[in-house]
């Protein structure tokens, strides 16, 4: 996670993400993140090497933003990438996961808030 504060959403909500669910949320500025472990879990690839991706890759890592969540257990910090990097960020991965990835990045930012983010 970056050294910022976290921020703390406006909107938080539970979205599918190709079968698997994925915290995805509106955050105060209007941008939309969706939860970087989740999306990691859900494509299977592993979330320390993608955080190194993202933070070393200078067109998307200041869209890797710290977020307080709500969860059962209470506020947590956790890395989110805001909206408009995720199909950037998908497109670099293997070529093996590019078919399950095109579909799930169709659906995610219609399914977290009908407005879409913009660099």
């Amino acid at each position: 996670m970056s050294d910022a504060p976290a921020l703390v959403p406006v909107e938080q909500d539970i979205v599918d993400f190709d079968g698997y669910p994925v915290i995805g949320v509106r955050l105060p500025d209007g941008r939309i993140g969706a939860s970087l472990r989740d999306m990691c879990d859900a494509m299977k690839i592993d979330r320390p090497s993608q955080v190194q991706r993202i933070r070393g890759d200078e067109t998307i890592a200041d869209s890797l933003v710290s977020v307080q969540i709500q969860t059962r257990g209470g506020f947590q910090t956790a890395d989110f990438l805001t909206a408009w990097a995720i199909p950037y960020w998908r497109r670099k991965e293997t070529s093996g996961h590019f078919a399950v990835q095109a579909k799930s990045s169709r659906c995610l930012v219609p399914a977290l808030l009908p407005t879409q983010d913009a660099p």
